[in-house]
């Protein structure tokens, strides 16, 4: 759940982050990203890669990798 901003000052996924912040794994632009839990009262914030980019990050969470 945590971000570098450009300053590489880390940043938690919160209501209160910027929208945008850098990979600490790859460098690349994460997104904040909110969805609603299943109660659908509690909000959850998390990072989430630019579509396409940085596709071989490790941080980078792949359906199906378990397998």
């Amino acid at each position: 759940k945590f971000a570098q901003l450009p300053d590489g000052n880390p940043v938690e996924a919160a209501a209160n982050a910027p929208s945008k912040a850098i990979c600490p794994h790859c460098g690349g632009v994460l997104l904040l990203r909110q969805r609603r839990t299943m109660k659908q009262s509690v909000v959850s914030f998390y990072w989430r890669h630019a579509s396409n980019q940085n596709l071989n990050c490790k941080a980078r969470k792949r359906a199906g990798g378990g397998r």
